[in-house]
C-alpha cells in the first residue's frame, strides 16, 4: 500500500484547510406549483473527516461556486481542494483561475496570492481517489433518506435534513 497524501496527515492545520470535494443525491423540493432538483455539495476535512454540507440548485459551474463560496465563508479558506474530474468541477476552477489572473492585475495582488487555493483532481480513472469523500457521502445519504422516504420537501426543509445529518 502506498504512502497517505500529505493532506491526510499534517497536523496543526485548522480544520477544513485541506477539503475533498463531490455532489451527491438528487432531491426532489417542492417551489410553488412545480418540482424542482437539489443536489447535496459535501466538502470533507481530508484532516479530521469532519463534514460540511452545501445544497446547490443545480449540477452547473455557477451553482458550485456559490456553493463554494457560502463554504468558505463559514468554514474558511482551504489551501487545497480536491475532486474527481467532474464537469462542474473544473469548470469552477477554470472560472476562479481566470477571476484570480483578473483581480491580480489591481491593488490586492499581494493578498491574493497569500489566499490563493490550490486544486487538485484526482486521475480521471482512479475511482479510489477518493474514497474519503465518497464514504462520507454514504454515511451522510442515510439519514435524510430515512427521514424524508418519497416526501416532497420545500427548500427551507432540505436545508435543515442536511444539517441534521
Amino acid at each position: 500500500m502506498s504512502d497517505l497524501p500529505p493532506e491526510r496527515v499534517i497536523s496543526g492545520k485548522p480544520a477544513f484547510s485541506f477539503v475533498g470535494v463531490d455532489y451527491f443525491g438528487l432531491f426532489s423540493v417542492k417551489q410553488g406549483r412545480s418540482v424542482v432538483k437539489r443536489y447535496g455539495c459535501l466538502f470533507t476535512c481530508l484532516t479530521t473527516r469532519a463534514v460540511h454540507i452545501e445544497i446547490a440548485q443545480s449540477l452547473d459551474t455557477s451553482s458550485f461556486i456559490s456553493a463554494l463560496q457560502r463554504f468558505i465563508c463559514r468554514r474558511g479558506r482551504p489551501e487545497v481542494i480536491r475532486s474527481d474530474n467532474g464537469g462542474n468541477f473544473v469548470g469552477a476552477e477554470h472560472e476562479l483561475s481566470t477571476a484570480l489572473q483578473q483581480w491580480n492585475q489591481s491593488r490586492i495582488t499581494e493578498f491574493l496570492h497569500q489566499t490563493e487555493i490550490q486544486w487538485k483532481f484526482n486521475t480521471p480513472t482512479a475511482f479510489h481517489m477518493g474514497g474519503v469523500w465518497e464514504r462520507m457521502i454514504r454515511s451522510v445519504r442515510k439519514v435524510p433518506a430515512s427521514i424524508v422516504k418519497e416526501q416532497l420537501l420545500t427548500d427551507e426543509v432540505l436545508m435543515t435534513v442536511m444539517c441534521e445529518a
